[in-house]
């Protein structure tokens, strides 16, 4: 088996892609907002059902982008449905790769150029209070190809879907999507690996 190196993959944007947990309190209250996982955050689907709400949660940084970096849970929840990663906008006091992170503030859906691009959204925080802990645990890529997850090779949407549906519901006609079905439409599979850290096979 030949592998390309680990690199995030793009899902339909240069943004980026976007696992149970670290040991995080599964929605508890808090003075900001609920503790969560990633993968709560993320949820099954396009849209993250936290848009809008102040949280925390908790990743290993995975890579940094020019406008920020990625974090990922380095456990996940089992659920493929999920991903475990995500995007985090900032410029400046970037933390190191590897390092285990606390960030606190409100998720938000970014499309990248507007809505009237048809872009689909990536699910953000944006300038977070940031805790650097230090090293975290080591990050194991998912396999994408014969030996890992297997992209579908049918279906890239849905035909009773259209793009600007996967949309957020700022957009017009956005956040009125069918069913998430990640095992047969591509568009749904590359949503659940969005802002993870992945290895393509060659």
């Amino acid at each position: 088996m030949k592998l390309h190196r680990s690199r995030l993959i793009g899902v339909l944007s240069v943004m980026g892609l976007a696992g149970a947990a670290l040991s995080l309190p599964s929605g508890g209250a808090q003075a900001n907002g609920p503790v969560l996982t990633i993968m709560q955050i993320q949820g099954a689907g396009h849209l993250s059902p936290f848009e809008g709400v102040s949280v925390t949660t908790t990743g290993v940084v995975t890579a940094v982008a020019f406008n920020g970096y990625y974090v990922q849970d380095p456990v996940g929840d089992g659920n493929v449905d999920t991903s475990d990663g995500m995007f985090v906008f900032q410029f400046g006091n970037i933390p190191n790769v590897g390092d285990l992170v606390e960030l606190t503030d409100t998720i938000t859906e970014n499309v990248p150029g507007g809505c009237s691009t048809g872009n689909l959204s990536t699910t953000q925080m944006s300038f977070p209070n940031v805790v650097d802990m230090g090293p975290g645990p080591a990050v194991t890529p998912t396999v994408v190809g014969s030996s890992g997850r297997v992209p579908p090779a049918v279906d890239v949407i849905s035909d009773s879907e259209l793009p600007d549906q996967l949309q957020p519901s700022f957009c017009p006609g956005g956040g009125s999507a069918g069913t998430f079905n990640p095992a047969n439409d591509g568009i749904d599979f590359y949503e659940s690996l969005e802002g993870m850290l992945v290895t393509v096979e060659d």
